[in-house]
């Protein structure tokens, strides 16, 4: 398992992927497997002083490390030195409502 920077290609598939068209500020991380096959992709957008914008991609959950969890909340947190991240789900998307909750967000609205 490889934990690192996006490239700009790797990006433009994450980013296809979820359908998204991120800001000049976005920045993302990767897991990959022994092939450089990517198992799952956090992009951080929409940056404010005390807060981020986070949105993940994990198409097979059983491949997800928890240090990658721990490097996706690491990043915005200790790095960048924001004090909210900031996920949109779809209420309808039971999986990642699911998953979101599972690795610690909580629901607000």
């Amino acid at each position: 398992m490889i934990i690192t920077k996006m490239t700009k290609a790797e990006m433009k598939i994450f980013l296809e992927t979820i359908s998204y068209s991120p800001t000049l500020g976005f920045k993302a991380i990767g897991q990959f497997d022994e092939n450089y096959k990517i198992v799952a992709a956090t992009g951080y957008d929409g940056w404010t002083p005390n807060s981020v914008q986070i949105h993940v991609w994990v198409p097979d959950p059983k491949r997800l490390s928890r240090k990658f969890i721990q490097e996706a909340f690491r990043y915005p947190f200790e790095i960048a030195n924001k004090g909210l991240v900031v996920g949109l789900t779809p209420s309808n998307n039971a999986a990642a409502l699911h998953f979101n909750r599972k690795i610690g967000f909580k629901e607000v609205y």
